[in-house]
């Protein structure tokens, strides 16, 4: 019989080991093994831990505009957002950004990519 395909639990464990062990470019080729996968009989999607974990190593490697494209593409598919619908002190809901389960290195890149937007007016903010 085929053995068992592997499930994100997995593909993240993996992830997160090459993280620590400086595996970046393994890494990212788990990463995109995955997305490439994605129309497929067993495919898993990538979920925030996947791209947390993949951002961390390639922030420790000083990947950091690849690290952002892989931040953006997330963004785009709704895989990860920085924006939450939040109370504020007199109650009011409102759009917030929200980095507090954001790894550094993706908050780091959050934080950058909105500047960008205001800087940058025709720049698009994903996930707002």
């Amino acid at each position: 019989s085929d053995p068992e395909p592997a499930n994100l639990y997995c593909l993240n464990a993996a992830i997160s080991a090459c993280e620590k062990g400086g595996a970046w470019v393994e890494a990212l080729q788990l990463y995109e093994s995955i997305r490439s996968a994605q129309n497929t009989k067993n495919a898993v999607m990538p979920n925030f831990i996947t791209v947390s974990s993949l951002l961390i190593a390639l922030e420790k490697a000083n990947q950091l505009e690849l690290a952002e494209s892989i931040y953006t593409d997330a963004v785009r598919d709704g895989v990860v957002s920085p924006w939450k619908r939040r109370r504020d002190y007199d109650g009011k809901l409102r759009i917030m950004m929200d980095l507090h389960q954001f790894s550094a290195p993706m908050a780091k890149i959050a934080i950058r990519s909105y500047m960008d937007s205001l800087l940058s007016p025709r720049r698009k903010v994903y996930g707002k």
